[in-house]
């Protein structure tokens, strides 16, 4: 069960090259999640602000904080706090770090990203030291929360696709994003919103994780007062699925163009 809420907590966020910063300045998403038959399990939050990186560069922060609520929290006390720091020049992400708590258990890690090496170093402070991974020279990675974010400005429409480089805990994914179709969907914002359905999916390369134990990852983008927003997310396991519904919006310094979104594009 934590690892469920761990996935779903990186599924606020789902994809890719990070060409543009997920979120604007100010920018904030609060989501309610609904958890098997528990409808207020939990919430995620999900803000971005600029800042100064310690070597005086510019950079964005995008933390998420994760919690279970009411009678999920009684059941399985859990918060989960990430922290993704982008280059504001170059769009691409430098630092993450991550934290969680079950119970009295503590868990954290900080991965740091050579783009000259093509390296992820991850510190463990429960391990005796760094560990590197590799990753394609081509594709910057992104975590899992704030590809979902990213995701908005990429344009799809129904048919298309795109490949992404996404990590989740230790596990590394190379994504194929399918924009499946336009579907209603209902938010605690209001009754219904045309949204696109996106999908990750493992076809290059053989199912691991989350994916190869049966799960799937979904994601609904649509228009929130004139902004393309992920409105929905849903991850699916064998005993049931969470879904996370937005129930708030903030759309920050420079929010992307309303003229983008899902919505207006299918109607054209």
């Amino acid at each position: 069960m934590k690892r469920a809420w761990a996935c779903l907590f990186l599924a606020a966020a789902l994809a890719g090259h990070a060409a543009n910063l997920p979120l604007s300045d100010g920018e904030e998403l609060v989501y309610n999640v609904a958890w098997v038959v528990l409808p207020g399990a939990g919430r995620i939050t999900v803000d971005a602000h600029a800042a100064t990186g310690s070597d005086g560069r510019p950079v964005l922060e995008v933390l998420t904080k994760t919690e279970t609520r009411s009678l999920a929290h009684l059941l399985l006390p859990f918060e989960a706090w990430a922290k993704s720091v982008y280059d504001r020049d170059s769009g691409r992400l430098i630092r993450f770090e991550e934290q969680s708590k079950m119970r009295d258990k503590v868990s954290k890690h900080t991965m740091t990203f050579d783009y000259a090496r093509h390296l992820i170093v991850n510190v463990d402070p429960e391990r005796a030291g760094p560990e590197t991974y590799p990753f394609p020279p081509d594709d910057d990675p992104i975590d899992l929360i704030n590809c979902v974010m990213e995701a908005r400005r990429w344009h799809l429409h129904p048919g298309q696709t795109r490949d992404v480089f996404v990590f989740f805990e230790r596990d590394f994914y190379p994504l194929t994003i399918h924009a499946v179709e336009y579907e209603d969907v209902n938010t605690p914002g209001f009754s219904s919103a045309r949204a696109l359905l996106l999908e990750p999916r493992m076809d290059k390369t053989p199912p691991k994780g989350m994916f190869k134990r049966g799960g799937s990852v979904k994601v609904w983008l649509g228009d929130w007062e004139g902004h393309t927003i992920p409105l929905r997310f849903q991850v699916q396991f064998k005993f049931g699925s969470g879904i996370a519904s937005l129930s708030d919006y903030h759309p920050g310094a420079a929010a992307p163009d309303p003229a983008s979104s899902p919505g207006s594009a299918g109607q054209n």
